[in-house]
């Protein structure tokens, strides 16, 4: 697999002191000398690797580099191959190869995605978007955790740019997201952030598995969704969708994390491990460096 996913190798290496103790005098032993082992350790960086998808939002379920170029992939194929569009979207015409994805006519497979819906939204109206994070290592087990911070939209002159409170009101005013973060789901918010906060964070309360399975396409355990719709709610006001417009809308900026599962006994222990500072998003948007909202879509970790 390539190298295009978020790596955090946690571990500790003890060193021993050894205390020496010098006799002074002639000291004469029997000695003998022992057969010689020698024993090779490698190390994996990337061991530990993550993938964030949002399939409902875009169709891409995989991608890849070529390059500095991330191509997204649509699905694979019964022979693993990786599909890189449909031919006239078309689900019976796959395109598996990369060269010909450019090609015109070359799209996702035909249906409603997120990212056009999302579009001109009005009362009543949702966007499909799902954000989920796959564990996508061979080697360890992890925990994952997730940030969302809501910016502004490509139309405002602060675009990418976290919104300021009196934005994010606007915005509670008018939208609705469904969390899964119910006891019946498996999300959890973090203590230290509110659903009516501009920067959230959630942890996954279950251990993802690694990837078993060497194929392309095939990978160990994902999350549920974080949620699974963005909705107007039925009741906004003119007034309401008017505030939003004048933004110049809103994007949400999502970031995963992963960590080799050793950290944590449980998903009580992994919540206070990140809750301690030890969970760092690396990519948060901040005013100096805001998010690249004419880009939206997969963005790489690194």
């Amino acid at each position: 697999m390539n190298k295009r996913h978020k790596k955090i190798l946690g571990g500790a290496v003890t060193l021993s002191l050894l205390a020496a103790v010098v006799i002074s005098g002639t000291l004469a032993y029997l000695t003998d000398s022992t057969e010689q082992r020698v024993n090779n350790f490698t190390f994996d960086s990337d061991a530990v690797k993550a993938m964030l998808t949002e399939p409902e939002w875009d169709g891409v379920v995989d991608y890849e580099y070529d390059g500095d170029e991330i191509i997204p992939i649509y699905g694979y194929t019964d022979a693993d191959e990786p599909i890189y569009g449909y031919q006239d979207g078309d689900e019976s015409q796959p395109v598996t190869d990369k060269a010909k994805r450019t090609d015109p006519g070359v799209t996702r497979a035909e249906g409603e995605y997120g990212d056009e819906q999302a579009q001109n939204m009005i009362p009543g109206q949702s966007a499909q978007k799902n954000p989920i994070i796959t564990n996508t290592g061979e080697t360890a087990d992890v925990w994952v955790a997730a940030k969302i911070t809501f910016v502004y939209g490509e139309g405002s002159a602060n675009a990418g740019e976290p919104l300021s409170m009196a934005d994010m009101q606007k915005v509670l005013d008018a939208i609705e997201i469904d969390y899964k973060t119910s006891d019946a789901d498996n999300w959890v918010r973090s203590a230290g952030t509110a659903e009516t906060e501009i920067s959230q964070v959630f942890y996954y309360k279950q251990i993802l598995s690694k990837d078993t399975d060497a194929k392309q396409g095939v990978y160990g355990d994902a999350t549920t969704p974080i949620f699974t719709a963005v909705t107007v709610k039925t009741e906004a006001n003119n007034a309401q969708m008017k505030a939003l417009e004048e933004m110049g809308g809103f994007a949400i900026w999502i970031e995963g994390f992963a960590v080799q599962s050793d950290v944590a006994a449980d998903a009580d222990a992994f919540v206070a491990w990140g809750e301690a500072g030890n969970v760092v998003f690396e990519h948060t948007p901040t005013a100096a460096a805001p998010a690249d909202v004419t880009k939206p879509g997969i963005i790489p970790a690194n």
